[in-house]
């Protein structure tokens, strides 16, 4: 059982969206009362323009607020290795972003730069000596950089594609946030042929540090993972479908001395009444 196991929250949310000639915007607002972190209010403030019909601009700012978990706050580790540590703090945010859409027949292309400055971020770290975690504070972190996307279709082909390039950094050292690398991204085809469907994935990432000092014994390397799907229509509503992950059995890492799925497959028999 943990320390505390109960938490009451009672939130009361508002939000506006409007839209006038080529001007679109959109406000919220929440507050949120936590009986073990007290009332915290958080909103949004987001505006886009339509330079033409294909090319649409935007910008927003927002502030979020996330309060530690129990797990982090208070768990057992029976083997030791994690220690809860009950002294957290809420993490608190603010964020801005900019960007441009462009649209042509069904192809969508985005560009998004974005910053988020995170107070009391959370983090796991672990003494180099003994193994042993514990979550702690960050006092200011940066995470800012610049997501492009796509989504469309071309040569009878479904598309998605997204590609994030970021600096996550604790401002206070200059060091990378643990877990959180500089790239990542993906990307998935899919093709429908009479009553089969089939589609490839692809996600990938780079190196990370399993610690908040880049300690070269902590790094964790990139990875690219493909994935397959397929599916077929038995009836109106009835399908079979089957998925293969980690397809070349990749070895990866999320978190050190964690282990994670090898090569697997999984089928299922779906009813979706339409």
């Amino acid at each position: 059982m943990f320390a505390q196991n109960h938490r009451t929250i009672k939130s009361a949310f508002a939000g506006y969206l409007g839209t006038y000639e080529k001007h679109d915007w959109q406000t919220n607002i929440r507050r949120d009362a936590n009986s073990q972190f007290g009332n915290h209010a958080t909103g949004l403030l987001g505006y886009a323009y339509r330079l033409t019909s294909e090319l649409r601009l935007r910008v927003g700012a927002g502030t979020a607020f996330k309060a530690p978990t129990f797990n982090d706050l208070y768990a057992i580790d029976p083997t030791f290795f994690f220690i809860p540590n009950p002294d957290l703090r809420p993490e608190r945010s603010r964020s801005t972003e900019a960007g441009l859409n462009y649209q042509v027949g069904s192809n969508r292309f985005s560009a998004t730069y974005f910053e988020n400055r995170i107070s009391d971020i959370v983090v796991l770290v672990t003494d180099p000596v003994t193994f042993v975690s514990a979550p702690e504070n960050l006092n200011r972190a940066r995470i800012k950089g610049t997501e492009l996307g796509y989504q469309g279709f071309f040569g009878g082909l479904q598309a998605n594609a997204l590609l994030v390039l970021q600096d996550p950094v604790n401002e206070e050292t200059g060091r990378m946030l643990p877990r959180r690398a500089r790239q990542h991204g993906s990307v998935a085809v899919g093709n429908a042929a009479a009553r089969w469907r089939f589609g490839v994935e692809v996600t990938a990432s780079g190196a990370r540090f399993d610690s908040a000092d880049e300690d070269p014994a902590k790094k964790m390397h990139g990875y690219a993972l493909l994935n397959l799907t397929a599916s077929y229509a038995l009836a109106r509503d009835w399908s079979v479908r089957a998925r293969w992950n980690n397809v070349f059995d990749r070895d990866y890492e999320l978190a050190q001395h964690f282990n994670t799925p090898g090569s697997n497959v999984f089928m299922a028999l779906q009813h979706q009444p339409r």
